[in-house]
């Protein structure tokens, strides 16, 4: 927000400029009329500084915006106008070409200066009579703005900040305040914003900055910028249903434009599997070989801050044995003393066993048998 602030020192000739330490701040709603020759001139805003300036009978503001003119004489109403002259500082005109020229107006009527570059200026006024003999007055005017600055380079997490105005002469007093208005941090020139904004928690801050600059008659002018930022972290999740054989796995994230990432690792931290996303794909799970696994979230944000969530978990397969394995033989189930009676498989292999031996070995079961 730029704010023009109008440095008016009103004299009835044209003089040089000090520094008054009578300075008088003057009230919106009680403004004296103040004479100049026979003009009658009444501010509107700013600071009454002297009616004395230089043992004259000349007057003297500061932080005047606008202000109304009059004459005393009515002999000479027939016409009132004003031009404005570039000038140096110290009152003597400094171009005879006028930037405004020759303008009527009305006679108790206000004059607001037009939108002019900050410099000196002298604007002169003349009333006129039917003749057209006129009478004049001159008034100094100078105008200081400043304008302050606040760069941010990021609205989250900034990581570079800064302070200043467009008038290098003007002081610059900076705060940070929280959500609620309360002051965290605070400084001037020296100090670099960096070093607080660094240390705050998690939460919402504006930084604001004052430019001041005080102006040739002793007041300050002001201005004030602000630059809202937040200070956020990513914060990943995880969730597994199950320790053994999970039927879902699922991620979650703090910050909603984050990105979040998975990644499946073997028990050797070998990555098996990844892809994006809050959940891992069931055909993911079921593919996976036995073993165990390690899943990972990861939430980045769009500062590329990163923050891990990881848990663990075990794939097993029903009825599947590791190559090279014999399966355990059963103990009989016969009790003890008891004999079983061999069912018709048992016979049959017997039959087979003698196939198998040939004759021979049929032969001396025979004469066993015969025994």
């Amino acid at each position: 927000m730029k704010k023009r602030m109008l440095i008016f020192a009103v004299v009835a000739t044209i003089c040089g400029l000090s520094v008054f330490s009578n300075t008088v701040k003057a009230e919106s709603e009680q403004r004296t009329p103040r004479f100049t020759s026979s003009f009658t001139i009444t501010d509107y805003d700013g600071y009454f500084v002297t009616d004395t300036y230089k043992g004259t009978d000349t007057h003297a503001y500061d932080l005047v915006s606008k202000f109304t003119i009059d004459y005393s004489n009515t002999n000479y109403h027939e016409k009132l106008t004003y031009t404005i002259y570039k000038s140096d500082p110290s009152g003597i005109m400094a171009d005879p070409t006028p930037i405004v020229g020759e303008t009527e107006m009305n006679y108790n009527s206000t004059l607001t200066l037009p939108d002019i570059d900050d410099g000196q200026y002298l604007i002169v006024l003349k009333t006129y009579n039917p003749l057209g003999i006129s009478d004049s007055g001159t008034l100094f005017v100078n105008l200081t703005n400043v304008e302050a600055t606040v760069d941010i380079n990021r609205k989250n997490n900034p990581t570079e900040a800064s302070v200043g105005s467009d008038n290098t002469e003007a002081t610059n007093s900076w705060e940070i305040k929280d959500k609620d208005g309360n002051i965290v941090g605070s400084g001037n020139d020296t100090d670099d914003p960096m070093d607080v904004i660094k240390t705050l928690p998690e939460g919402s801050y504006t930084l604001e900055n004052t430019a001041t600059i005080t102006t040739i008659l002793g007041n300050d002018v002001t201005d004030t910028a602000s630059e809202p930022f937040v200070i956020r972290h990513p914060e990943a999740s995880v969730n597994i249903d199950k320790k053994e054989n999970p039927s879902e796995i699922t991620g979650g994230k703090k910050l909603d434009d984050s990105d979040l990432l998975w990644e499946i690792k073997d028990k050797d931290g070998n990555t098996v599997e990844k892809g994006m996303g809050d959940r891992v794909p069931n055909d993911v799970i079921n593919n996976l070989p036995e073993g165990e696994y390690t899943v990972i979230f990861t939430e980045v944000s769009q500062e590329d801050e990163t923050d891990v969530a990881s848990d663990t978990f075990i794939i097993k397969k029903p009825n599947n044995f590791n190559s090279g394995e014999t399966p355990t033989q059963k103990p009989s189930t016969t009790p003890k003393g008891e004999t079983r009676t061999p069912a018709t498989n048992d016979a049959t292999n017997i039959q087979l066993l003698f196939l198998l031996a040939g004759s021979s070995f049929a032969v001396m079961v025979r004469k066993a048998i015969k025994n």
